[in-house]
Formats: C-alpha cells, sequence, structure tokens
C-alpha cells in the first residue's frame, strides 16, 4: 500500500513539474509582469512601526497603524529560528524556493488522511504569496507563488529571504513579525525568547486564529507548543533532554499588554519633533526615535505631583489639577505629566498652560541686584500688609517670598533689567512693564524651567529643548542626530554663583535644592527642585481660580517629600569653596561673595 502512495506523489510531482514548465512557457508575459513587480519591490517598503526608545535604549513605545518591528534572524539564538524551520519548512537552506520532498510528502500525508492536513508551501512561497499575492485558493494563484518563490531565491540570500519572513508573519494581538510577537506576548526580546517560548511563537502563524495563546485557545495553543518542540526533535534541532524541559515548560503569557510604557502627553509630541527632521513617510517605514525620556525622572516627577495632589480634599479633588516636567540642564525633557489623568489629555498643563510668574521671579531681581554691588545681606524695606515694617535683609526677603520688598528692589536696578534677564532665560514679555516685573507675566512650566535651569548653569544659557537625541532607519541611515550644546554666559558668573548659594541656603527641602511660590489667591502652588543634572516644575492649581488655602503643616508634609524622592540631588554640587561665605545676622546664615 504505502509503494502505491509513493508512486502516486513520484506521478504527482513529475506532474506537477511538467506542468510548472509548460505554465511558464505559456504565460511569459505574465511571468515578465511579475518580474518586473518583484525588481520594484524594496524591503525598505513594507509598512513598519517606529519605535521610541527611552535615555536607556529600552523601547518604550511603537506608533503607525501596524505594530511591526524588523528582525535580524543572525542576531536571534539558534534555537527561535530552528523553532519556525521546524514548523514550516525545516529544510529552507536546502532547497530553491520550493521542495520536491516536501510536495512528494504532503501528497502522501494528504492521500493517507483522504483529505488535505498537511501543506507543501516553503517559506519563500508563503513570503511570496504575503507579499505580491491574495489568499485565494486557485491553481493559478499557486503557480504565480512557484514563479515569485524562484525568482525571489536568485535575487536575496536565504537570510534576507528568512528575515523578510520573520518580520511579515502575523501572530495575533495586532503583531505583525516576530519581535512585535515577542513583545506582545511575552514582554521581551526576541533574542531572550526561551526554547519553549519560541515554539509556542512558531506555532501560531499556521493559524493565529486558532493557535494564538488566548483564553479561548489555551488548549489548541499548548497542543500546537507541543507539536513543534516534537517537529524540532524530529529535525535534530534539540535533543530528547532540551525536549522533556522545553515540554515541562508552559511559557507565562501577559494577559494584558500596551504598546505604550510612556506618559501619553509625551508619546503626542514627540512625532511632532520628529517631523521636523524626518523625510516625508518616513515615519510609515519605520524609524528609531531615541528619546530624552528617562523612566527615573518620571517616576520622581509623578512621586511629587501625587504627594501635592494629597493636599487637595477629596470632596474639591476635581476642581484642580496638576501637572510638572522635568528639564535637563541640556535641553532635554526627561519626564512629563500634563494632568492628574495621563490617559485623557486634551490640554497638556505642563506645555500650553500659562501662570503668572508670582515669586518665581524674585531671584531674578536678586541676581540683578548684586550686579550693583549688593549681597544678600543689603538692606531691604519691609511691607507687612502694605504698611513699611522696618528692614530686613534681602536674604530674608526672597526667602519668605517677598513681593513687596523685593518690588523696592526692582526701582533701584530698573524694570528693563529684568525684562532683559528674563529674555535670556527665554521668558519673553508681552507687557514689558512692571507688571513683569512685579512677576505679573504669564508663563509656562516649561519655561519657569529654563529659568531654573538658568540659574543652576551659572548664568549659562540653557540648551534647545528637545525631546529626541537622535533618530535613524532600520536600514541604518540617521535621520538626526542631536548636537552638543556649548552655551554662552548671558549673566555674570559672579552674581549667578551668589544667587545660587542663596537658593541652597535658602531651600526649606533640607539637603535637596527647592523653591516654592504660593499664591493662594490666584489658586497657584509652584515648586522648583534644582537637582544635579535637572531641575523639575510642578503646578498644582484651580481649574478656574479656585483658591489655594494650605497649611504651616501642609507645606512641611511637601518639603519633606520633596527631599525624600529627590535625596541624591545634594547641596554638595553647588557649593563653591572659599569663593562663597557666610555671615550670621539675627542667628541665621547668609551667604555673601569674597
Amino acid at each position: 500500500m504505502k509503494v502505491v502512495f509513493w508512486v502516486i506523489g513520484l506521478l504527482v510531482l513529475g506532474g506537477s513539474l511538467l506542468l510548472c514548465r509548460n505554465v511558464y512557457v505559456s504565460v511569459s508575459p505574465k511571468i515578465s509582469a511579475l518580474k518586473a513587480q518583484f525588481t520594484e519591490f524594496n524591503p525598505g517598503d513594507i509598512q513598519m512601526a517606529s519605535q521610541i526608545l527611552d535615555d536607556s535604549q529600552n523601547l518604550i513605545a511603537t506608533t503607525g497603524p501596524v505594530m511591526r518591528l524588523p528582525v535580524r534572524s543572525e542576531s536571534l539564538p539558534p534555537h527561535v529560528v530552528h523553532a519556525f524551520l521546524a514548523a514550516e519548512d525545516a529544510g529552507f537552506f536546502s532547497h530553491f524556493g520550493i521542495s520536491p520532498l516536501g510536495i512528494i510528502r504532503a501528497a502522501f500525508v494528504n492521500l493517507k488522511a483522504g483529505r488535505i492536513v498537511q501543506g507543501a508551501s516553503t517559506i519563500t512561497q508563503q513570503l511570496a504569496k504575503l507579499l505580491f499575492l491574495s489568499s485565494e485558493k486557485s491553481l493559478n494563484r499557486k503557480f504565480n507563488e512557484l514563479i515569485i518563490a524562484l525568482t525571489m531565491e536568485r535575487e536575496f540570500s536565504k537570510r534576507e529571504i528568512l528575515d523578510l519572513y520573520l518580520t511579515t508573519i502575523y501572530f495575533g494581538r495586532g503583531a505583525y513579525g516576530l519581535e512585535a510577537a515577542s513583545r506582545a506576548y511575552f514582554a521581551k526580546p526576541s533574542k531572550a525568547l526561551s526554547v519553549s517560548e519560541a515554539a509556542l511563537l512558531a506555532g501560531i502563524p499556521k493559524a493565529p486564529a486558532r493557535y494564538a495563546p488566548t483564553l479561548s485557545n489555551k488548549k489548541r495553543s499548548e497542543w500546537r507548543r507541543r507539536q513543534v518542540l516534537t517537529l524540532m526533535k524530529n529535525a535534530s534541532f534539540i535533543d530528547d533532554q532540551a525536549w522533556k524541559t522545553a515540554l515541562s515548560l508552559s511559557p507565562k503569557i501577559q494577559t494584558s499588554w500596551t504598546r505604550i510604557r510612556m506618559p501619553i502627553s509625551l508619546l503626542r509630541e514627540i512625532p511632532k519633533e520628529a517631523t521636523q527632521f524626518l523625510p516625508v513617510n518616513a515615519l510609515g517605514k519605520g524609524v528609531k526615535i531615541h528619546s530624552t525620556f528617562s523612566k527615573v525622572a518620571q517616576e520622581r516627577l509623578n512621586s511629587l505631583a501625587n504627594s501635592l495632589t494629597a493636599l487637595i480634599p477629596k470632596s474639591n479633588l476635581g476642581s484642580y489639577e496638576v501637572a510638572g516636567l522635568t528639564l535637563a540642564h541640556t535641553g532635554e525633557i526627561s519626564a512629563l505629566r500634563s494632568s492628574k489623568s495621563e490617559d485623557d489629555v486634551f490640554y497638556n498643563y505642563a506645555l500650553q498652560m500659562k501662570r503668572p510668574l508670582g515669586a518665581i521671579g524674585i531671584p531674578v531681581i536678586a541676581e540683578l541686584a548684586f550686579r550693583d554691588g549688593a549681597s544678600w545681606n543689603s538692606s531691604v524695606r519691609y511691607w507687612e500688609n502694605g504698611v513699611y515694617a522696618g528692614k530686613w535683609s534681602m536674604f530674608e526677603a526672597m526667602k519668605a517670598k517677598d513681593y513687596y520688598s523685593m518690588s523696592g528692589v526692582v526701582d533701584q536696578v530698573g524694570v528693563a533689567g529684568v525684562i532683559q534677564t528674563l529674555k535670556r532665560a527665554c521668558i519673553s514679555s508681552k507687557f514689558n512693564d512692571i507688571r513683569t516685573a512685579a512677576g505679573f507675566d504669564q508663563v509656562t512650566l516649561l519655561q519657569m524651567a529654563r529659568l531654573g535651569s538658568l540659574w543652576a548653569r551659572l548664568g549659562t544659557d540653557s540648551a534647545p529643548v528637545t525631546m529626541i537625541s537622535r533618530m535613524d532607519g532600520f536600514s541604518g541611515k540617521n535621520y538626526f542626530l542631536r548636537k552638543p550644546f556649548k552655551g554662552k554666559q548671558v549673566l555674570p558668573l559672579s552674581s549667578s554663583k551668589l544667587l545660587l548659594a542663596g537658593l541652597v541656603e535658602a531651600s526649606p527641602c533640607g539637603t535637596v535644592t527647592c523653591y516654592l511660590s504660593l499664591d493662594p489667591l490666584a489658586g497657584n502652588l509652584h515648586l522648583m527642585v534644582i537637582g544635579k543634572k535637572s531641575v523639575s516644575v510642578v503646578w498644582l492649581g484651580g481649574k478656574t481660580g479656585e483658591t489655594l488655602s494650605l497649611s504651616p503643616p501642609q507645606l512641611l508634609s511637601v518639603y519633606k517629600s520633596t527631599e525624600k524622592i529627590y535625596k541624591t540631588e545634594r547641596e554638595s554640587h553647588f557649593q563653591f569653596g572659599s569663593e562663597i561665605s557666610y555671615i550670621k545676622k539675627s542667628g541665621k546664615r547668609i551667604p555673601v561673595m569674597l
């Protein structure tokens, strides 16, 4: 009986090859058209998802309608490649695009079963169908598939065909290609797949609707995984011990999967910046975007924002918003929080909202006074409730965020100087009068952060703001590379050092340098944290001008939380040896320049 099946199989093979030859000759115009179509084909035209990486080169998001990431088989562990070869085409590296033995084997199995239970398509044929043809089941489509497969084998290397196949095939969950599937099902790159995990994924493309490891497919998916492992053993890709071990290790599938592991507000901003440097349609072909986003910085910012939110009574929580950002002194936005709910962002409070500069502008006035020879112990007229109440030091006035006392300094140093200093910190005034100097002008949190960065950089201007450090195509082409920024000294070094020393000394946040501006009537609280490498600014305020009444214990809790969250940002960075000295006045240490 077996002899009969073998004879039938050989006859089928011989007839198929003869028929292919006859068709090849008779439809030469069509073959030429197919070859032309193939010649125009460029692997780089396959629609890819663009990748967004964080500052540690971890994939944190993909963009675009298709979740497809490039695969390079040479960078994969051998068992991952072997899993797909065993499942789909064990003789891939030995055939020329079609497998005569595969055709015989499939014919024998199908005749024995009395129905079609096994196909004979090679990986090359499957790729030809995926890239150029429909899924129509017809003799004409099958012959076209053979022609394209033979042409592909002539034009591409085996590795290139395998890479295209592993990049193109569908795995369910919206994931195209092995790399996307590995992240969708196991939250890891494909190079980290185990033998058992690779076998599970290799079993999916045959029928994603049946074998993808969903709850409804759990039994079928497990059966298919075991089948692929057995095929790997039969093909001598793994030994008996590895087979037994892999069978016993059932992969753990992540039940929830998201393409985004970063703030949505930042994700919306990055493509806007990317389009400034990319050719048209480059995003659709797939780009690696190296962002400046930092997971550590984001966790810190979220913790600080949450500590501020906790100050608001639950009964009135909906009337307030909290937003913030972290800006590196070199210009990179490393963290962003646009509102309380990052999942429903219609307005970016961190980048678009404008609020009065308020007490954040007081250090600007102080620095300007230092240029005229003042020091922190210089006398300032002290006003209380609009009534003159004596004198105290400029250091005490700044520490108390006293607008009235510092307004007298503005009269001495001049409004124009304050406005010019703000402009050097990238804060442009629309008023250009005393209202700007008094802190009434409207600014964004980003502008406040740049002002803080100017102080931390000792008067050196901030770098242009960015969220992207570089962008590369999957082929290796570089589209954008951020150049190192060499800032200019826009404020005198001596007055900048004195100002920063005072900010350190006056900080209510212990070892962390912070500066707080609170305006109860305007419903605003601004907290600026000046660190060794970055400035974080957080705003808490009423959406429609609600008052913001905070008790001293509540403010103390904010200071303690800030110190705990940013405890690595020590003040030692801001000590300048013998250049800064201190005098004691009323029991307080006040910095003065020697």
